[in-house]
């Protein structure tokens, strides 16, 4: 995989973002962050290398650098899009909160993401889409996934009985 500590090292715009189900399953960009920050630790032997900090700029302004936008958007300044979440850092899953920062990318998810705010619109307030029915989109999103399971004729049970 990417030798992202060395890349950091020679100042190396590096981005990260989540490419698809079929690798992750969850397209959670939290989880993503937690996951490149720990995978290098144990390779270098080092546990400060590739930081929670570190992760956090690549989720944001190393994507919009990597995709040639950094002028509008990857940072909150003056005159670039109003793109933010807001997260609930209350959650007991985040508990003690020493370090917000640090709390978010290790033991954080999108799960604990309150508020969604793009280009300046709210999209979610209170853990509530505001621009979808969601019932509706689970629905059709099962139905697609049943179709393209018969589709493709695979099996993807469980392997174990589950109650």
């Amino acid at each position: 995989f990417a030798k992202i500590p060395r890349m950091l090292e020679l100042g190396v715009p590096v981005s990260l973002g989540c490419d698809g189900g079929p690798s992750n399953n969850t397209y959670d960009m939290i989880r993503e962050m937690r996951l490149a920050a720990l995978i290098h630790k144990p390779i270098a032997n080092d546990p400060l290398v590739v930081s929670a900090e570190d992760v956090i700029e690549m989720a944001t302004l190393g994507g919009a650098v990597a995709m040639g936008i950094s002028d509008t958007v990857g940072s909150l300044e003056p005159g670039k899009h109003a793109d933010l979440i807001l997260v609930d850092m209350s959650d007991l899953g985040l508990t003690p909160n020493t370090n917000p920062v640090s709390n978010l990318v290790y033991a954080g998810s999108g799960h604990a993401v309150d508020t969604v705010i793009v280009n300046g619109r709210l999209l979610m307030r209170n853990r509530e889409l505001l621009t979808m029915d969601e019932a509706e989109v689970k629905k059709k999103a099962l139905r697609h996934s049943k179709d393209l399971i018969e589709r493709a004729g695979v099996d993807i049970g469980p392997k174990w009985p589950v109650l």
